[in-house]
């Protein structure tokens, strides 16, 4: 089977805190990242399925780039996660957390596609990439 992956960038804040932990537990298993601060987040989609005969691609690339665009960037970019975003209010934004929201997200927005994976940089040396099994 073939895949394709569309790269994108969002911008956003959050910290890394369990409200069940004090802030010394908090500081002592996330360090700095327990305070507010933010990345430049480079998210990869990746689909694979059959190439088209008509159009010879899997997806149209500038359809998926919308896709990513509406589901993800703009729904994220240049927010404080902890608090602007409904799904990270009671959940730890880790970058783990965060790729398996985006990927259920964007395999709901690609029903007659083959979603396969969805990797996202936090960091430039940090990143978690999501499957199905």
């Amino acid at each position: 089977m073939l895949s394709l992956t569309k790269k994108s960038r969002f911008c956003c804040s959050h910290k890394l805190y369990n409200p069940q932990w004090d802030s010394e537990k908090n500081k002592s298993v996330f360090g700095l990242c327990s305070n507010l601060h933010g990345h430049n987040y480079v998210i990869e989609v990746t689909v694979c399925g059959r190439i088209d005969e008509e159009s010879g691609m899997i997806i149209n690339l500038n359809e998926l780039a919308k896709i990513i665009k509406t589901e993800i960037t703009d729904w994220v970019d240049h927010k404080n996660l902890n608090t602007d975003i409904e799904e990270f209010k009671n959940k730890i934004p880790t970058v783990e957390n965060m790729v398996v929201v985006f990927f259920n997200k964007l395999k709901r927005a690609l029903p007659d596609k083959s979603l396969k994976k969805v990797t996202l940089y936090e960091t430039e040396d940090n990143k978690a990439q999501y499957c199905e099994d």
